[in-house]
């Protein structure tokens, strides 16, 4: 075969306790436990894993294969749909339906592979035939999914994985069947999509930077690119009067395309240009004529629009420090330290209200919840911001874009010395190593309570926690931080501090997260 796989060790002699026959392993797939994705997910796994050391003809090994993309479409539509965690057990089950399917995609993968490398064979006496379409089409679309899955995790990606991915587009593509559909045994596109699409959408997907997307965004973003990727174009180097919108696909590195900008001299010829400025022109008509149904989130697609432009790079250096930092996460964790609070391990009840650190009952609208913040290491600080390292694993959920409470002890930050910011990126370099970026929201939050006075029933009208903090740059005035949600333009919200209340009304959105909205506002009256 012209190109080197990762393959799995196939036995010489069949095992007789794996079931090959393609009825029986159809009725155990259809008994398996659907109610419960992660122990869906891990029944797979084992039986793929099985199947994969298995000798076995390549078009029988694509139809056993087959056979178990329905749990792994079900389980990954499971992911899709998930809202970031708000507890630590929530967390603890998404982060193990999200390990299992990034290991059963790697497990596809491989046993895909196999067969293609078994079907190349082939093909001096019979030519390129179903097998190896089938077997391609398959291979480069599990490895593509094994990539997203890594940084869904916010892991780095597996050894390799690109530049096989790379290769066997580079295969397909020479080979002329690249455009060529596949049927699926299911009805989710992206399993019988075209080797050429598959590719470009992983490209396009990548290029916004997984590492800095909120927890769930990066599905959003795949789903969006399906029906801009055909649009995209893979050409030989060739010199250009712009770099915006070109992208390097180098096969010899392992690692995602680069921008042009950032590439010095002449491209190597078995390098490949990705032009997306079709994609940018689509999605900014898009940004242009969006509204309220518009079901991309303005900030998703305006991320889209960047990272096909021309990527911003970081104006401000960073200086290696090691320093000790305590992070707080949540609106409702925040609040109460920046308000006085103590130190609060002990699980309480809370009725309706914000999200704190601890777990969810089971009582409809009641939240036990704890208050405690962690030791981070500083690593590296700079204007914008700082970057922290936990050598343990968190154990308050933490993802980009949540909002965090930073204290100093070491500079002589006391218990009320907390500044706030916002968590840009995440990077789990294990299970024991957490790498993040925060940028420096503000030093001089003050904590509020807000609830809304346009409705009349009693859950939107119990205070919720909130923070007022100065607008950012140059312009006077404040801007609130409440929890996800509870903007909408004209809005009339009660705002109560320590000695007065405001009755205020929500002006513009400056920032909407997974975890938050920051906006600005004009007083009302004052009481």
């Amino acid at each position: 075969m012209p190109i080197k796989l990762s393959l799995p060790a196939v036995a010489t002699t069949p095992d007789p306790g794996v079931e090959t026959r393609a009825v029986y392993v159809e009725e155990r797939i259809e008994s398996l436990a659907y109610a419960n994705p992660p122990a869906l997910l891990e029944q797979t796994l084992e039986a793929v894993r099985q199947l994969n050391q298995q000798p076995l003809k390549p078009a029988l090994r694509i139809d056993l294969l087959d056979l178990h993309i329905r749990p792994y479409a079900f389980a990954l539509e499971v992911r899709r749909t998930q809202e970031p965690a708000q507890t630590g057990t929530a967390l603890a089950r998404q982060r193990a339906v999200s390990r299992r399917l990034r290991l059963l995609s790697v497990a596809m993968a491989l046993g895909y592979k196999q067969a293609l490398s078994e079907a190349v064979e082939r093909k001096s006496r019979f030519g390129i035939g179903r097998d190896t379409r089938a077997a391609l089409q398959r291979s480069v679309l599990f490895s593509s999914l094994a990539l997203l899955h890594c940084y869904d995790e916010y892991r780095p990606t597996e050894p390799r994985l690109w530049v096989e991915t790379i290769a066997l587009h580079e295969y397909a593509a020479r080979s002329g069947i690249d455009g060529t559909r596949v049927t699926a045994r299911v009805s989710d596109r992206i399993f019988s999509q075209p080797v050429a699409d598959s590719f470009k959408r992983l490209c396009l997907t990548c290029l916004v930077d997984p590492y800095h997307l909120a927890y769930g965004e990066l599905w959003t973003v795949y789903a969006a690119f399906g029906e801009y990727a055909p649009l995209a174009e893979l050409r030989r180097p060739a010199p250009v009067k712009r770099a915006a919108g070109l992208f390097v696909v180098d096969p010899a590195m392992d690692r995602k395309p680069v921008p042009l900008a950032q590439v010095r001299g002449d491209l190597p010829s078995h390098c490949r240009l990705l032009d997306a400025n079709p994609v940018l022109e689509a999605l900014r008509v898009r940004h242009k004529a969006g509204g309220a149904r518009e079901p991309l989130a303005s900030h998703v697609l305006a991320a889209m629009i960047r990272a096909l432009g021309l990527p911003p790079k970081r104006h401000s250096p960073r200086e290696h420090t090691e320093d000790r930092v305590e992070v707080a996460a949540g609106l409702s964790t925040v609040h109460h330290f920046l308000g006085g609070g103590d130190l609060d391990d002990r699980p309480r009840t809370r009725r309706g209200g914000g999200m704190g650190s601890g777990d969810t009952t089971g009582l409809a609208g009641e939240q036990r919840l704890s208050y405690r913040h962690e030791p981070w290491t500083l690593i590296n600080e700079g204007p914008g911001g700082v970057g922290i390292l936990r050598r343990a694993r968190p154990q308050t959920p933490l993802g980009v874009g949540e909002l965090v409470g930073l204290q100093f002890p070491l500079r002589g930050d006391t218990g009320r010395d907390w500044s706030i910011g916002v968590v840009r990126w995440l990077n789990v370099a294990s299970d024991d190593e957490v790498q993040a970026g925060v940028q420096a929201l503000s030093e001089a939050a003050v904590p509020v309570l807000v609830h809304s006075e346009g409705f009349t029933d009693t859950i939107t009208r119990i205070p919720r926690p909130a923070l007022a903090v100065p607008a950012p740059g140059p312009q006077p005035g404040n801007t609130l931080i409440t929890a996800r949600g509870m903007f909408a333009r004209g809005n009339m919200l009660r705002v109560s501090g320590p000695d007065r209340s405001w009755l205020v009304e929500a002006l513009a959105l400056s920032e909407g997260t997974a975890a938050f909205d920051r906006f600005t506002y004009r007083i009302v009256e004052e009481a």
